[in-house]
């Protein structure tokens, strides 16, 4: 990203990934939630893009992004987490942005979230 990396914490014993302050950065209103996007790595080399995920695939996108699965059922929240699922599902749009291996495209990946969702702010 061109920046030096001397005066950053690492993150998780890791070499080349640190923590960069960004508080002064964040939005301190809530704002209303235009969409989900699931990343995906392409095995080609390609541009990035963004496909909307239709149907019954976006309840399966948004369960296997499930953080601790295994703990749906030994905490008892089978019925409320599928009910959640079902309330993101049937009020939100989900996209799948698609990356390459290769390369830094954080910068394209954000222009197309924002493309993406920008029409739905303007509406309201």
């Amino acid at each position: 990203m061109g920046m030096n990396s001397s005066g950053y914490r690492p993150l998780f014993e890791r070499e080349t990934k640190f923590a960069v302050p960004v508080h002064d950065r964040f939005q301190k209103e809530p704002l209303p939630l235009a969409g989900i996007f699931e990343l995906a790595v392409s095995a080609e080399n390609g541009p990035v893009t963004v496909q909307p995920v239709n149907g019954m695939e976006r309840f399966h996108t948004l369960y296997n992004h499930t953080y601790q699965k295994a703990m749906i059922d030994r905490t008892g929240i089978r019925e409320w987490h599928f009910g959640m699922l079902a309330s993101f599902m049937n009020r939100l749009p989900v996209y799948r942005i698609t990356r390459p291996q290769q390369g830094f495209s954080a910068p394209q990946q954000s222009e197309l979230i924002y493309d993406t969702i920008k029409p739905m702010t303007e509406e309201g």
